[in-house]
């Protein structure tokens, strides 16, 4: 049981270093492939997984919810990113001695 845990763990490391070289490339294109619903969830679960592309896969899902009239949906996004870019600016000031 515990091998088993490990084997999918390692593919699972795997398959997401394949998949973010493949997107850090060009997410743009990798969004494009979905419409709808579909693109949108796509997007989320590449911003909870991800946190390198966190927020483009965010600021992508916006423009696209922005074209729904999911009102809801765009709050939740809207603020998720507004969340990763503070923290994405805290963690760049640390590195300046703010």
């Amino acid at each position: 049981m515990r091998i088993n845990l490990l084997c999918h763990t390692y593919e699972f490391i795997v398959c997401c270093a394949l998949l973010y070289t493949f997107l850090k490339q060009d997410l743009d294109a990798y969004a494009a492939m979905y419409a709808g619903m579909a693109k949108l969830l796509r997007l989320m679960h590449i911003a909870s997984r991800c946190r390198s592309l966190r927020v483009d896969a965010l600021r992508l899902a916006l423009n696209h919810v922005q074209t729904t009239h999911n009102v809801s949906m765009y709050r939740s996004i809207h603020s998720q990113l507004v969340e990763a870019i503070n923290k994405y600016v805290l963690y760049i000031a640390s590195f300046c001695g703010y």
